[in-house]
C-alpha cells in the first residue's frame, strides 16, 4: 500500500534506460524483505531476498513496484520456474547495469501479514476521512441507501444493514450484504462480505472473512475468522495477530 507517484518512477526509469527499475522504500527491519545496495547513480549493485546480515546494508528494500522492459523475458529460461526476486534481480545487480532503484520517500505499508494488512486498513481509512479520529457512530434502524463514508473513519457498504443500537468505533469497514444487529460493538475491524454479527457481540481489532456467522453475545479480540467460519454463542476469542 503506498503513495508513491507513478508518474515519476516511470519518468525516472526512461531518463536512466534500464531493463528494470524498482521502486525502494527505506524500513527499520529488513529481514523480511528484499534489500538493496544502491550507488550515486541510483544503480543497484547488490540484491538479497531476505538477508541475515543487515549491517551489511542500508535497509533500502524492493517495494515491490516494478517497471520491466520485455527483453527481460529473454533472460529467463524456457520451461523453468524462475522466481524473479530471488534469481532474476540478483544476476542483474551483480552482472550488468541494468536494474536501477527508485527511492520512495512517501508512504508503504507492507500488507503481507495480518497484522500489517489490518494496519494499513486503519491508516487508509483514517487517510481517506481526512484523521478526525475514534468517534462513535450510532447506526439507525434501516437499511443503508448509500455509501456511509462519515467523519468517524467509518465506511459501510450499502447493501449492509446496521440494527439500531448498534456502536461502531472507527476506523472501520464494513463490506457487501453485511447484517449487524442490535446492540453489537465494533471497534477498529475490517469485515468482508456477507457477515452477520448477531445481537451483543463484541468485534475488537478483528478480520472477519467474507459468509462468517459471529453468535450472540460473543467477543472477539485481534482475531482472524476465516471465510465460512462460525463463532458459537458466548464465545470468546483473543487470538493475538
Amino acid at each position: 500500500l503506498s503513495d508513491i507517484d507513478i508518474s515519476k518512477l516511470r519518468k525516472f526509469h526512461e531518463q536512466h534506460s534500464p531493463l528494470v527499475t524498482l521502486a525502494l522504500y527505506k524500513v527499520e527491519n529488513a529481514t523480511q524483505f528484499g534489500v538493496v545496495s544502491i550507488d550515486q547513480t541510483n544503480k543497484i549493485t547488490r540484491f538479497v531476498e531476505k538477508p541475515h546480515e543487515l549491517n551489511l546494508f542500508p535497509n533500502w528494500i524492493n517495494a515491490g513496484i516494478w517497471i520491466i522492459e520485455p527483453e527481460i523475458l529473454s533472460l529467463i529460461k524456457s520451461k523453468i520456474f524462475t522466481r524473479i526476486e530471488s534469481d532474476l534481480f540478483p544476476e542483474l545487480a551483480r552482472n550488468s547495469d541494468q536494474i536501477f532503484g527508485f527511492r520512495h520517500h512517501g508512504r508503504w505499508t507492507d500488507i503481507g501479514t495480518p497484522a500489517t494488512y489490518h494496519q494499513a486498513n486503519m491508516v487508509m481509512l483514517e487517510t481517506l476521512c481526512h484523521g478526525y479520529g475514534n468517534e462513535t457512530f450510532l447506526s439507525g434502524n434501516k437499511k443503508l441507501t448509500k455509501h456511509r463514508w462519515n467523519p468517524c473513519s467509518v465506511i459501510v457498504d450499502k447493501t449492509s444493514i446496521i440494527h439500531s443500537n448498534v456502536r461502531i468505533h472507527g476506523p472501520v469497514s464494513i463490506g457487501r450484504n453485511c447484517e449487524i444487529q442490535t446492540g453489537a460493538i465494533v471497534r477498529e475491524s475490517v469485515i468482508w462480505d456477507d457477515v452477520k454479527i448477531k445481537s451483543d457481540a463484541v468485534i475488537d481489532r478483528t478480520i472477519l472473512g467474507s459468509r462468517s456467522h459471529i453468535e450472540t453475545g460473543s467477543h472477539l479480540y485481534t482475531a482472524i475468522i476465516a471465510p465460512d467460519s462460525s463463532i458459537e454463542k458466548n464465545n470468546h476469542v483473543n487470538q493475538g495477530f
